[in-house]
């Protein structure tokens, strides 16, 4: 969703990605684990497409977080 944390990531729309912080991302849950097992001070999410990167501050969108759900109206981040 939309917000000032990823607004840098907006050419990636409708992008696969292929891997998170160095892992390879087959599922939801695969997402998931990349993300919340990496204490680094970012994310980098690797592309599929032209061998694309993103990389996004993890402390700036763990407290973006609650604020993006708010504004999409989002009830809770997942549903396992």
């Amino acid at each position: 969703l939309d917000h000032e944390v990823n607004a840098h990531l907006a050419w990636s729309r409708n992008e696969v990605v292929e891997r998170v912080n160095g892992k390879t991302v087959r599922s939801i849950d695969d997402l998931i684990a990349a993300i919340e097992g990496h204490a680094g001070d970012f994310h980098l999410l690797e592309l599929a497409s032209f061998g694309r990167l993103g990389v996004i501050d993890r402390r700036a969108a763990d407290q973006a977080n609650p604020e993006i759900l708010k504004r999409y109206g989002v009830s809770k981040d997942r549903q396992l």
